[in-house]
């Protein structure tokens, strides 16, 4: 995705609403296979009780410590069938500017995991809803970054845990992973793997969602973003660092996505988003 610096540049992923509720009545269902735009991902979070998901004819039983992480609008229908034990659940939702899948297409059909094994998972999923549910909650691109972050970590829990993808392309994403520092030829990492670059490219987004190349870039922006907030870095020391080719190019880069320079970043990391987002993030009363 790529965005202008202008008055009216928008990040690809940004906060958009968060809440936790508690749910006794059959009357709670929500059908979003006719949701009208804007895109959010929804992701919903059982404490306790129990809720249901329909992914077109197949049903999900929502119990405790099970996540559910969905593109709306899609193939989705969720609520409550109980009879009076409370579904008490914990939810936040991301904004998406940009026409592009996030999540791969299989964990679209498949959006349901548990997260007794996943620690860290858990612990962005509880950050970001603290932080929506700040009463001076206002939209910064920190919080775009750690939306990307969550959705990162669950892509690579679901993928990594089911083996539902090529063996191939997991290859790929442990080299990325390991390369995020370093420089990396990807094409050559995909003909040591025993294919052309076109075509373990095509077959990374197909299961991924985007090109290697960009897969890997945002990694890399991540890392220097942190970098540019915690760290004495030299800019030039943090594109070395996150291997990037020059301090040249990292601007070019960090410029073109994120619509501001590093040092202005530096400068100010709670640089504010647009004030329409903050508007419609702020005043929304959407439940989940």
């Amino acid at each position: 995705m790529i965005f202008n610096l202008n008055n009216n540049w928008i990040p690809p992923f940004f906060l958009f609403v968060a809440g936790r509720e508690r749910i006794a009545s059959r009357r709670y269902y929500h059908d979003v296979s006719e949701t009208p735009p804007p895109r959010r991902i929804l992701v919903k979070h059982t404490l306790s009780g129990e809720g249901v998901l329909y992914v077109n004819d197949r049903r999900y039983v929502l119990g405790p410590d099970s996540l559910f992480v969905i593109d709306r609008p899609g193939p989705y229908r969720y609520g409550y069938e109980g009879n009076g034990e409370v579904w008490n659940f914990e939810f936040f939702s991301i904004g998406l500017t940009g026409s592009e899948a996030v999540l791969p297409q299989s964990l679209g059909l498949d959006p349901v995991m548990s997260l007794e094994d996943h620690p860290e998972l858990k612990s962005q999923l509880r950050e970001l809803i603290k932080l929506r549910l700040d009463p001076d909650y206002c939209p910064r691109l920190h919080h775009s970054f750690l939306s990307y972050a969550f959705l990162m970590t669950y892509i690579s829990a679901r993928l990594e845990h089911k083996k539902i993808i090529p063996a191939v392309v997991l290859d790929l994403l442990k080299v990325l992973h390991a390369g995020t520092r370093s420089r990396l030829d990807i094409g050559k990492c995909c003909c040591d793997l025993g294919y052309t670059p076109e075509a373990l490219s095509r077959l990374f987004k197909k299961f991924i969602g985007v090109p290697p190349g960009r897969y890997l870039q945002h990694r890399r922006l991540v890392e220097v973003c942190e970098l540019l907030r915690e760290s004495r870095l030299s800019i030039k020391e943090i594109a070395q660092f996150c291997g990037f080719e020059s301090p040249d190019y990292l601007g070019r880069v960090f410029k073109q996505v994120l619509g501001c320079t590093p040092g202005q970043y530096r400068n100010n990391p709670d640089l504010l988003l647009l004030e329409s987002i903050a508007k419609v993030s702020v005043t929304s009363h959407f439940s989940g």
